[in-house]
């Protein structure tokens, strides 16, 4: 998946691109959020989308984001995404 990050929809909005780039990262690859321990062993506690969620375009597009200036705002407000046929790379950008 390619994200082109629109920077001029970025600043209208307050936001920047690693505030894109958190909420895809976290969204599709899951971020960890803490921690549980059980006997002697602990376990991370890790949260995603669920896959109905980041399945397609359509659907990863409609994500919400925080903005400072204007509440919460989808996606697409701020970037277009994608698929490319390539070798895998940073896509981000």
């Amino acid at each position: 998946m390619v994200i082109d990050i629109n920077r001029e929809a970025l600043g209208r909005y307050g936001l920047t691109v690693e505030d894109v780039n958190m909420v895809v990262e976290s969204g599709l690859g899951g971020t960890t959020i803490g921690q549980t321990i059980e006997g002697r062993q602990r376990f991370s506690i890790g949260v995603r989308l669920a896959q109905n969620f980041r399945s397609t375009i359509s659907q990863m597009e409609r994500v919400q984001i925080k903005s400072p200036t204007m509440g919460m705002i989808p996606l697409r407000a701020v970037a277009t995404l994608s698929y490319q046929d390539g070798p895998p790379h940073d896509c981000i950008g």
